[in-house]
């Protein structure tokens, strides 16, 4: 595809995968300051944390892919010019929240899991479209393969490679249905529990889980040094799925206590991530097909544990009244009460403030 989409001046293009990562992002927005309202809360929080996303998530996915591409770039200038392209999409989440940390400091924001969530959903449908737009960049293919579902031809190579950036916006898709359902059931069923935090945690959990599988896949993924066996982004992708999956358990475990199903689900993650292993291992020593459905399948069992306990995670959280819910006072007592039974519910001052007022109505009495 032709990616260019209008030429300023003679040095200057405007590309379609430009356009559409930019559409992507207002969608991504308009979503969070949806979510953000229905959780009754501040819409202005929303925007105010994308001003400062925008720049960290950018600077920050510059970085990331420095660190693992230095040789694309002949000079320090050349990595300091955004226009010339190339950002890793973990160090861009990172900035993401980072911005979130530094807006909730600075403006005493109310929630900070809570806006985490919202900046969770909503980035994750910039994620999707900025997929999708990647199919005018020519970025995110795949090696030969012998059939044509989700396939592009490649005019430099003159094969038909696998297209993974529609396969990755498709799962994204996906994951990002989940987590919505997952939000709205969670606030449903414990509405006054703290659950804010919980939705981004699992959408970086199945995110990281999906980025294992689709960089296996590209051709042009960040690799460590020379090294062809396994790519930073599955590093980290892991670490992020392992890091939602242990911190739900552990919040289950810590409502409900140890059951033997949980031991049985702690050695089947276990299971999932080495079968990953050797069928990442096994990717260049042919049966390319095969080795990548055998990934795409333990890591769909990861992530089918994830969900599991994240669901559970959320409907097991202790009630405990939000900030902006003030608790309900309790009931003066009364001159009929039975004090030994409300002794144990009502403080000193109010139980010395009734002995008070009951003297002086005896004194009045008489």
């Amino acid at each position: 595809m032709n990616n260019e989409l209008a030429l300023i001046g003679q040095h200057y293009v405007v590309s379609w995968f430009a356009v559409f990562t930019a559409a992507g992002c207002l969608a991504g927005t308009i979503l969070a300051c949806i979510i953000r309202a229905l959780q009754k809360r501040a819409v202005s929080d929303v925007l105010i944390a994308v001003t400062f996303a925008v720049p960290l998530g950018l600077m920050l996915g510059r970085v990331y892919y420095c660190l693992f591409a230095a040789s694309d770039y002949p000079s320090v200038w050349q990595m300091l010019w955004l226009p010339n392209g190339g950002y890793g999409l973990l160090g861009g989440i990172l900035g993401v929240f980072l911005a979130a940390a530094l807006a909730f400091a600075l403006f005493r924001m109310e929630g900070f899991g809570e806006l985490l969530d919202c900046l969770a959903l909503g980035g994750l449908a910039a994620i999707i479209t900025g997929r999708f737009a990647s199919g005018f960049s020519g970025s995110e293919l795949g090696y030969e393969v012998p059939f044509r579902l989700f396939t592009v031809y490649n005019e430099e190579k003159k094969l038909r490679v696998l297209a993974v950036y529609e396969l990755d916006g498709l799962v994204d898709a996906v994951i990002l249905v989940v987590c919505v359902c997952y939000w709205m059931v969670v606030r449903r069923k414990n509405q006054n529990a703290r659950t804010g935090g919980l939705t981004a945690l699992l959408m970086l959990g199945l995110h990281g889980a999906n980025q294992v599988v689709m960089e296996s896949m590209r051709s042009d993924a960040l690799k460590l040094g020379a090294n062809d066996f396994i790519k930073s982004s599955q590093i980290l992708g892991v670490c992020c799925c392992v890091a939602a999956l242990v911190t739900c358990m552990v919040r289950v475990i810590r409502a409900k206590g140890f059951h033997r199903n949980d031991l049985f689900y702690v050695l089947a993650s276990v299971c999932c991530i080495a079968l990953g292993v050797l069928a990442e291992w096994r990717v260049g020593k042919g049966d390319y097909v095969i080795r990548h459905v055998l990934m795409l399948a333990v890591m769909f069992a990861l992530g089918a544990i994830t969900v599991r306990y994240g669901v559970a995670a959320g409907l097991a959280a202790s009630s405990v009244p939000r900030a902006d819910e003030a608790p309900v006072a309790d009931e003066a007592l009364t001159e009929d009460d039975d004090y030994p039974v409300a002794e144990q519910a009502v403080p000193d001052d109010r139980r010395r403030s009734y002995w008070i007022v009951r003297d002086t109505r005896q004194e009045y009495d008489e």
